[in-house]
């Protein structure tokens, strides 16, 4: 499916990719979401918090997790027409639940999935080992988006922005 998430003055209407962050125990407060593929997801912060410590505020784990983002947004930009990358946002102990991300033209496929890549071996303020090397991407979910290349990179600057207000 294709669709484009801006209006006719540019102002983008509805996000493509959703993240928020709740103010909880580092357990079952990252709020995830991509528009027409995946449920209402919710993964631990834990490894966030654990590559920032010692953090002391809420705003810090935003931070950290913005910045992780903007590492995502710099590599989607970046990509050759024909790759495809991996991009994590669940990481737990035994797996990464990630992204996988084609580049066509102007558009991006993306499907998401998982890894057996455990979560601990992740360098989250460096995760650009991650993006290359995931050979073992499984999905559940039969359906592939595609999306402007232009669309999914606003809609992942929106969240940036969103974490760091």
């Amino acid at each position: 499916m294709v669709f484009s998430q801006a209006d006719v003055s540019g102002k983008f209407m509805n996000d493509i990719i959703n993240i928020e962050i709740l103010d909880k125990s580092g357990h079952d407060d990252l709020n995830f979401s991509i528009k027409n593929l995946t449920a209402d997801l919710t993964f631990d912060t834990y490894y966030f918090g654990l590559s920032i410590e010692p953090f002391e505020e809420f705003k810090d784990l935003k931070i950290c997790i913005a910045t992780f983002l903007h590492k995502w947004l710099t590599e989607i930009t970046n990509m050759q027409l024909g790759q495809e990358k991996y991009f994590p946002i669940d990481i737990s102990d035994q797996y990464t639940g990630c992204i996988k991300v084609s580049k066509h033209k102007d558009e991006l496929e993306i499907s998401y999935g998982m890894s057996n890549r455990e979560g601990y071996t992740l360098d989250i303020n460096n995760p650009t080992d991650y993006f290359n090397s995931i050979n073992d991407f499984r999905s559940d979910i039969p359906e592939i988006l595609t999306v402007k290349n232009t669309d999914f990179l606003n809609s992942l600057q929106s969240q940036i922005d969103k974490l760091l207000r």
